[in-house]
């Protein structure tokens, strides 16, 4: 007994050891590396998780001919909130696989507005649509091209976003009230956030060095190749009690692009500032909730970013931002907030 327990004291402190020596030689790695320097891929036998949280406060939505809208004049709030997660391994110097998921919490509620049919029966309508729930999976591989040279990276990524996530509304939950001399009316409609059919996903990222400077180009595609089936509810009014019917339909989601081009100045060693521009457009779609089946117009929204990055330790960094929306077509355009750590290891080298 004595001689087993003294060979898993061994077998322990080997590994022990064996760990801290590659945790050592992965933090040579890291440690010369500034985020200016550091490769658009995570390195061979490199683990990189990261997660983030982001605010989305929409104050203003754009028309068809681009014209911005406040909001507030049409009597919405819209606010959100997003938890993301983010996993990338280093199989070799040139080749990483990715994966990504967010949670996301969002609500936009109308004022209400007092209708009286009869002086002796006001009504007012109140308005509640919430998104919330778990995204589809990305799953992604980049492919680094072969330079030996850190002023230049380039990387094609090629994947699938896969709908696992719940995408059907659940049963509304309208409620009906008597408060201050009114009946209030509230629509309450429960939407999930997944997107209910998978997609392919191609990218292409590059980046150009000097000294002090670093300026990133990065485009991403998806595409949706098949038509969803979703549900849509009814509620009907008898005698004060609501009662709600579902029905099925079709829909078609239009192709997604982003555009990204960013400018960094590495201030000190463990700071670097950043300013960037992306825009990002929703290609035409179409959806049969009506019954018939009708167009859904394509969307577009810009943003100017700013934020800085910060390195904790040579394991650890911090990246803040802030995007600011400057123009849009057909949609709402928040402004986001967000904070995103990063934690990096060797697991199994």
């Amino acid at each position: 007994m004595r001689k087993y327990l003294m060979k898993i004291y061994l077998v322990l402190l080997i590994c022990l050891v064996s760990n801290r020596a590659v945790g050592q030689v992965g933090d040579s790695i890291l440690a010369n590396e500034t985020t200016l320097i550091r490769p658009l891929n995570v390195h061979k036998g490199q683990l990189r998780i990261s997660g983030g949280y982001s605010l989305l406060i929409s104050s203003t939505r754009y028309d068809a001919q681009g014209n911005k809208i406040d909001l507030s004049d049409e009597g919405f709030t819209n606010i959100g909130h997003m938890v993301d997660l983010e996993f990338n391994y280093g199989f070799t110097e040139f080749l990483q696989a990715s994966m990504g998921i967010n949670h996301l919490q969002q609500a936009e509620r109308s004022r209400g507005i007092a209708i009286v049919t009869t002086p002796d029966d006001p009504i007012n309508f109140n308005e509640i649509i919430e998104r919330k729930g778990w995204s589809d999976i990305d799953l992604t591989l980049d492919f680094k091209a072969p330079f030996v040279t850190r002023q230049f990276d380039l990387v094609f990524s090629v994947g699938r976003s896969l709908p696992v996530a719940a995408h059907e509304p659940e049963q509304p939950e309208h409620q009906i009230e008597n408060s201050g001399g009114f009946n209030n009316i509230t629509y309450r409609f429960l939407n999930k956030a997944g997107q209910g059919t998978g997609a392919w996903i191609l990218g292409v990222q590059s980046k150009i060095r000097t000294n002090k400077l670093g300026f990133t180009l990065e485009y991403s595609h998806r595409n949706f190749p098949d038509a969803g089936s979703n549900i849509s509810w009814r509620g009907s009014l008898d005698n004060d009690v609501i009662s709600y019917s579902s029905s099925n339909y079709d829909y078609q989601l239009g192709d997604q692009s982003r555009f990204q081009i960013l400018s960094e100045y590495q201030a000190w060693s463990f700071l670097n500032i950043f300013l960037g521009y992306q825009t990002l457009r929703t290609g035409e779609g179409w959806t049969e909730i009506t019954g018939v089946r009708a167009l859904v117009e394509e969307q577009k929204r810009s943003a100017i970013e700013l934020g800085a990055e910060v390195l904790v330790t040579p394991r650890l960094w911090i990246r803040q931002v802030a995007s600011f929306p400057v123009g849009g077509e057909n949609s709402l355009n928040p402004l986001i907030l967000s904070t995103r750590a990063s934690y990096n290891l060797f697991p199994f080298n």
